[in-house]
């Protein structure tokens, strides 16, 4: 009985029980122990993220990506612990079954805004479904892949105003498809949409960029590094694509490159080599992650 009940005990710190990063799925932050400070009595957090908020942009997103999942045969399933004190977000497969797991530990982090929230979720989306480049011999994409396509390929559903949730037609053929650019180089992190005269899809590029800011804080912490600039860009450059988290101002320069690429993301085709890479978004992405040709 005593063996039986450490097996049992093994089994279940092995496959990522308690507050342990599971390390079968691929998540957000590498694994962490921010959970210690989470307070789950906390009603709504300091940029105003409230249980009420969380349920219902995970729902958004669950409501607009069905159908593009539903697409590739995958049933999509996103799922909401706001009393899970987890620091973290965390993709998975179970056959046809694609799921993404948030938790309430997450969206209680300080600096962590309503945008940059949705933002996190857009990331876990992306392991589903941005494909190239992705892990070694997984259904994953890689990190950086992930975080280019919150912004890129995510950002502007999440983001709509439109409500009740529109159904979105995917684009069957794999043809680039222009979108308003953001025709910017920031001064101040502050203001960088400032003059974008688009309309609509100014307020998208603006909360892209607020939330991609808010995260970029949350990474600094985690890493212990300074708070991540759109002005002071990571001039590290890679021999190999790296599939793991990169470190805080690459991982913002990697949002920062979807927001600015002007190509809509076409949902049609989930590309699986870097030609394919090209026919469903900007094929830029920084090199402090990301070498072409590996």
């Amino acid at each position: 009985m005593k063996f039986l009940s450490l097996l049992v005990c093994f089994v279940f710190i092995a496959c990522g029980g308690g507050k342990k990063d599971k390390t079968s799925h691929v998540s957000f932050l590498p694994e962490n122990t921010l959970f210690t400070a989470d307070d789950p009595s906390l009603q709504v957090n300091a940029n105003g993220i409230d249980e009420a908020y969380f349920n219902a942009i995970i729902a958004k997103a669950q409501a607009i990506y069905d159908p593009i999942v539903a697409q590739f045969n995958g049933t999509l399933l996103i799922s909401g612990d706001w009393n899970d004190s987890t620091v973290n977000a965390y993709a998975d497969r179970q056959g046809n079954v694609w799921k993404v797991q948030m938790y309430g530990g997450m969206a209680r982090r300080s600096e962590i805004t309503k945008d940059g929230f949705a933002l996190v979720i857009c990331h876990e989306i992306g392991h589903q479904i941005s494909g190239f480049p992705k892990y070694a011999g997984s259904w994953a994409s890689n990190e950086g892949n992930s975080d280019y396509y919150a912004t890129a390929g995510c950002a502007e559903k999440l983001f709509s105003e439109t409500d009740p949730v529109p159904t979105p037609t995917p684009d069957p053929t794999p043809v680039p498809t222009p979108k308003p650019p953001c025709p910017f180089v920031p001064e101040a992190d502050a203001t960088p949409c400032k003059g974008y005269s688009f309309g609509a899809d100014a307020t998208v590029c603006q909360r892209s960029i607020d939330g991609a800011l808010s995260l970029g804080r949350l990474l600094a912490v985690l890493g212990g590094e300074k708070a991540p600039s759109i002005n002071t860009p990571d001039k590290s450059v890679v021999t190999k694509t790296s599939d793991r988290h990169p470190r805080s101002q690459c991982r913002l320069d990697t949002m920062y490159a979807g927001i600015i690429c002007t190509q809509k993301w076409n949902d049609g085709i989930v590309p699986s080599n870097q030609k394919e890479m090209a026919l469903v978004s900007c094929s830029m992405r920084p090199r402090c992650w990301y070498a072409p040709g590996t």
